[in-house]
C-alpha cells in the first residue's frame, strides 16, 4: 500500500464515482479501478460497494477513510514543513565555533541572518577545532568555523578571514623601547630574545598554541610554560599583569581601548597569519539555511 493509493480512496469516497474521482486525480478509470482492486486484494476486503448511480463505502471502507484521511494530513504537514525549510522560512542551524571565531566573528553574520530569517533557530556550540571536527563527522554540526588545517581530509572549507598572531610583551619588559618601529607603527622581533621569558600559552589543540610552540622551536629553544588557558583573554590579561608574555591574535587588542600597557610585536621568520573558515562535509549536502548563512558570512568579511 502506498501513499496514492490512499489518496485513491479519499477521493472515491468524497465523489462517489470513480470516473469523477479519475478525473480529479488526473488517471484514467481502468487504471483507478485496478489500483483499488489490487488494494481491496492486499488487504482483503473490501472497501467500495458498486451501486447503479454511485460508489459507496463498506465498513471497512468507513474505517479506512478515517485513518486515511489523517495520514493524508500529517503527509501534507510533512511537506508544508519541509516546503518551510527549503525556502528558509523556518528550521534549525547548528554550527560549531571556536572561542575566538565565536567572540569577534560571529555576531556580525548571526546579526543579519536573523534579521532575514527569523524562524530559524541557531544553536552555537563552542570548543576546540579538534572536538569539533569530530561533531561534524559525526552529523551533530551542519558546519564548523575554525582556524586551519583542517585535520579531516574529506571536509571542503572556504576561507573566512586571515589574521596575524602578534607576540605580546608586558609594558615593562626590558626589550622594549629598544626596537624601531615599523610603517606600521608595530616593531618586528626575533624569538631569540626570549628563550629564558615564562610563557603564557592556550591549551593544546588550540592553533596559536600550535603557532607559539612552532615560533619557538624555530628560534631552538623550548618555551618556558607557566600558565595554561582556553582563553586568548585571559592570556592577553596575564600578559599586562607580568605574569609571562603570549601569543596574541591581531583581533584581540584591535578592538580593545585599553590592554593594560601590554606591547604587540610582529614575529620574524615565521608565518604567523591564523586562517579562519567554514567547513562542512560537502557543500551539497547542506541544508538552504545553512548554505545562506555561509553566503552571510563570506559576504560579512569578503576583501
Amino acid at each position: 500500500m502506498q501513499l496514492r493509493d490512499i489518496e485513491y480512496v479519499v477521493t472515491i469516497a468524497e465523489k462517489k464515482k470513480f470516473s469523477l474521482a479519475a478525473e480529479a486525480l488526473y488517471i484514467s478509470q481502468p487504471a483507478l479501478s485496478q489500483a483499488i482492486q489490487k488494494l481491496e486484494a492486499e488487504l482483503g476486503i473490501s472497501l467500495f460497494v458498486r451501486k447503479r448511480t454511485e460508489v459507496i463505502l463498506t465498513d471497512a471502507g468507513q474505517l479506512f477513510l478515517e485513518d486515511a484521511i489523517k495520514i493524508l494530513e500529517h503527509s501534507n504537514h510533512i511537506k508544508k514543513q519541509m516546503h518551510k525549510i527549503q525556502n528558509i522560512e523556518t528550521g534549525k542551524l547548528t554550527i560549531g565555533v571556536t572561542p575566538l571565531f565565536s567572540q569577534f566573528y560571529f555576531s556580525k553574520p548571526y546579526m543579519k541572518f536573523h534579521s532575514i530569517y527569523p524562524n530559524i533557530g541557531i544553536t552555537i556550540v563552542e570548543d576546540i577545532s579538534e572536538t569539533l571536527e569530530r561533531q561534524l563527522s559525526m552529523g551533530k554540526i551542519d558546519f564548523i568555523l575554525v582556524p586551519l588545517p583542517i585535520q579531516n581530509p574529506n571536509f571542503e572549507y572556504e576561507t573566512i578571514v586571515s589574521e596575524e598572531t602578534f607576540l605580546a610583551l608586558p609594558k615593562n619588559h626590558p626589550i622594549n623601547g629598544l626596537i624601531t618601529p615599523g610603517e606600521d607603527g608595530f616593531c618586528h622581533i626575533n624569538m631569540n630574545h626570549f628563550r629564558n621569558d615564562p610563557f603564557i600559552m592556550l591549551r593544546p589543540g588550540q592553533r596559536l598554541r600550535t603557532i607559539g610552540i612552532e615560533a619557538c622551536h624555530l628560534a631552538n629553544f623550548e618555551p618556558n610554560i607557566v600558565f595554561e588557558t582556553s582563553y586568548i583573554n585571559t592570556a592577553n590579561a596575564l600578559v599586562s599583569a607580568g605574569v609571562g608574555i603570549s601569543f596574541i591574535p591581531y583581533m584581540i587588542f584591535a578592538t580593545r581601548n585599553e590592554n593594560g600597557g601590554n606591547v604587540y610585536y610582529h614575529i620574524d621568520g615565521i608565518d604567523t597569519r591564523r586562517t579562519l573558515v567554514v567547513a562542512y562535509e560537502k557543500k551539497e549536502s547542506l541544508t538552504p539555511a545553512a548554505k545562506e548563512f555561509i553566503k552571510i558570512l563570506l559576504e560579512c568579511y569578503k576583501g
